[in-house]
């Protein structure tokens, strides 16, 4: 499975097993890159949930305990073929994209630890590797979307946020937070 999208379209493709094993590679490229400052590092996105549609980009979180520190990191993922994007969503979820525009492979979200955004990367993605219902349930949405938004990321992006919120909030009830 090649991983790659251009920038701003939608292209579902099946579920792959390979993106587990491209994670792992990259995740090591990230650590080494880092050296150290990282905390933690996890697979999100819908490349993390088995038997779901996904766009052939890895998203990798990444928590640190610090945000104010991000010029550090900015510098450092550039070594290894990141694009500095920003706190697109005002979120502080600082956002690096690695690839060309014509060929998007990586997603790096770089997050506090300690954020809501951190715990809702996590939460969305456990509760539907775990609840197949509610997982059948996004896949139709993402083909519905893809089918509408092909060449809209941005509309299919928000889209899915009503889910997405539905679902966080599912999970935080389930684990009583």
């Amino acid at each position: 499975m090649t991983l790659g999208l251009q920038r701003g379209s939608v292209n579902l493709v099946p579920h792959s097993n390979e993106w587990g094993t491209l994670f792992e590679e990259e995740r090591t490229r990230i650590i080494t890159c880092l050296r150290g400052k990282t905390v933690a590092i996890e697979h999100v996105g819908s490349t993390a949930i088995p038997d779901i549609p996904a766009k052939p980009i890895l998203d990798i979180a990444v928590g640190i305990p610090d945000v104010g520190a991000i010029c550090e990191y900015i510098q450092k993922l550039k070594q290894i073929g990141y694009e500095y994007r920003g706190d697109i969503s005002g979120d502080g979820d600082y956002t690096f994209a690695k690839g060309p525009d014509s060929r998007r492979t990586h997603y790096v979200h770089i997050v506090a630890l300690d954020s809501p955004k951190w715990e809702e990367y996590l939460l969305f993605r456990d509760y539907l590797r775990n609840h197949e219902e509610e997982r059948k349930e996004y896949a139709a949405l993402k083909s519905t979307l893809a089918e509408k938004y092909g060449s809209d990321r941005d509309s299919y992006t928000q889209g899915k946020q009503e889910f997405i919120r539905r679902v966080v909030e599912l999970a935080r009830t389930e684990l009583g937070r």
